[in-house]
């Protein structure tokens, strides 16, 4: 009679204590994007290196901080666009410093770049801050493996 009621109890404990996921949009690292599909994970420099799986159809969307008054501006180095699509140009969008609503030169902001899943396999992504026109080093680089899934 006791392990009748045994699975049924541990059913109603596992149900009870879930995994604790908020569901977010912001994946983490080794994150699997297991949101509604149609949320798209957004990432930042903190994602750095970090791989991160999606399913065919989500929208990825990358976050950085830069300054093109600088002259180096954020440029995609690498991706398969068979696996992971790039939408668009990225966006900058500088810092409003108050009272001002507006951006003022010379303070930075964010560049963001938006991509969709489109077939499953694996690839890279690599975006590098790069002096416009000019061969050199970067002054920074993002990396992000990506893993794209039915």
């Amino acid at each position: 009679m006791r392990s009748f009621l045994l699975i049924p109890v541990l059913g109603i404990l596992l149900v009870a204590c879930g995994n604790g996921d908020s569901g977010g949009s912001t994946a983490t690292s080794t994150s699997v994007a297991t949101e509604s599909a149609s949320a798209p994970v957004t990432v930042g420099a903190d994602s750095d290196g970090q791989p991160i799986g999606l399913s065919v159809g989500r929208q990825l969307v990358v976050v950085l901080a830069g300054n093109i008054t600088t002259g180096y501006s954020w440029q995609r180095q690498e991706l398969d666009q068979n696996i992971v699509e790039q939408d668009g140009d990225p966006i900058y969008t500088g810092y409003p410093i108050p009272p001002s609503s507006q951006p003022i030169v010379g303070v930075g902001g964010t560049s963001t770049w938006r991509f969709t899943a489109v077939t499953p396999g694996v690839t890279t992504l690599v975006l590098a801050e790069l002096p416009a026109g000019r061969p050199g080093e970067p002054a920074k680089r993002f990396t992000l493996p990506l893993t794209v899934y039915r």
